[in-house]
């Protein structure tokens, strides 16, 4: 079961609370991101553990070591690979790691109950996992880091979205696991959906209409 579904670099993206620096691999080297138009170390000032992303690879890793066009990171790079790194200081990523480990919980107990515990999650279904958990650090848990100042009427339109979803994963109607279909799906057959209450009293007139 998952640890945590999310990186600090998703918080930080999702509620911008750190700076973004994007660029290109120029050269592709294993684990040295290269950016010859970079100034990593004079000008960005980046340091060891801040969050790094390889959007091409879809790999997220950390700085190791800087150098003014160059960083030693944990993950892999090839020329060409886009990157994203946020400015965001080791502390601060680890109290949002520890936050996202926390919200974490949430989704497995909802997974359990669906009997999806030990399922592996579909690729499909990876960032949305990844967006459930970051909201639900940022609101329950209030990581710092972030302080989205969301007003009470959005605050409380997120714990709402999280109740409902994380409910909808227990009752299977969003089915996270790979090869399979949630409960929650549109029928082909004869039958009638009703997507919303509209839809729902139309049926019922058709049907008041079709009875002799």
């Amino acid at each position: 079961m998952a640890l945590r579904y999310a990186e600090a670099m998703d918080y930080g993206l999702i509620f911008s609370c750190e700076k973004l620096i994007a660029g290109v691999d120029t050269a592709g080297a294993g684990t040295t991101l290269t950016d010859a138009a970079a100034s990593f170390l004079s000008t960005e000032r980046l340091t060891a553990g801040m969050p790094v992303y390889n959007i091409t690879a879809h790999l997220y890793g950390k700085i190791v070591t800087v150098a003014d066009t160059t960083l030693v990171t944990t993950i892999n790079w090839t020329l060409g690979d886009s990157y994203q790194i946020a400015k965001m200081d080791i502390d601060t990523v680890a109290l949002v790691e520890s936050y996202l480990r926390i919200a974490a919980g949430d989704i497995n107990a909802a997974r359990y109950s669906a009997g999806a515990g030990d399922c592996t999650v579909s690729d499909d279904m990876d960032m949305f996992l990844r967006k459930l958990n970051v909201i639900d650090a940022a609101i329950w848990h209030n990581c710092p880091c972030a302080r989205p100042n969301l007003d009470a009427g959005t605050r409380q339109g997120f714990l709402l979205w999280i109740t409902d979803t994380l409910n909808q994963i227990r009752t299977g109607e969003i089915e996270l696991c790979q090869g399979y279909t949630g409960s929650s799906f549109p029928a082909i057959s004869y039958a009638q959906v009703a997507w919303t209450p509209w839809r729902a009293a139309e049926i019922v007139i058709d049907r008041l209409l079709s009875t002799p």
